[in-house]
């Protein structure tokens, strides 16, 4: 509307009316294309940020199941061991596919870090109880 301000509009021909307004038009989606660039370059940095946590907390929890898997291991509790195992693999398996764009991925991670919780859970809770009967 910028060229509507400068020239008196009732003194242009039809033909530069439309030559106004179209470059008026133009110049609009030349501004929102350029925001809507800008918002797409965030949004892809917020969500490869957002990758990078998943990632590192998961070499976390692959780092403390290796840990508590060795100790249980050298006590000679298997199931404890087997639990520690399991965890490191869906932390392992989460932390890989949350780069990979595949359909539900959000349901996958979310399902294996909530197996690698409740394995760690259920493994601690048996070596601070060792007579329960479930362990």
């Amino acid at each position: 509307m910028s060229i509507f301000k400068r020239a008196n509009i009732f003194s242009m021909t039809p033909r530069e009316v439309q030559q106004a307004v179209l470059k008026t038009g133009e110049e609009a989606s030349y501004i929102a294309g350029n925001k809507t660039e800008a918002i797409q370059t965030i949004t892809n940095g917020i969500m490869d940020t957002t990758k990078g946590a998943v990632t590192t907390h998961s070499g976390t929890r692959v780092g403390t199941s290796i840990f508590k898997g060795a100790k249980d291991y050298t006590r000679g509790d298997v199931l404890c061991t087997g639990l520690c195992a399991a965890s490191g693999i869906c932390e392992t398996a989460a932390g890989i596919i949350v780069w990979i764009p595949i359909p539900g991925k959000i349901c996958a991670v979310s399902t294996l870090k909530g197996l690698s919780y409740g394995c760690m859970r259920i493994r601690d809770l048996c070596a601070a109880d060792p007579g329960n009967p479930l362990c």
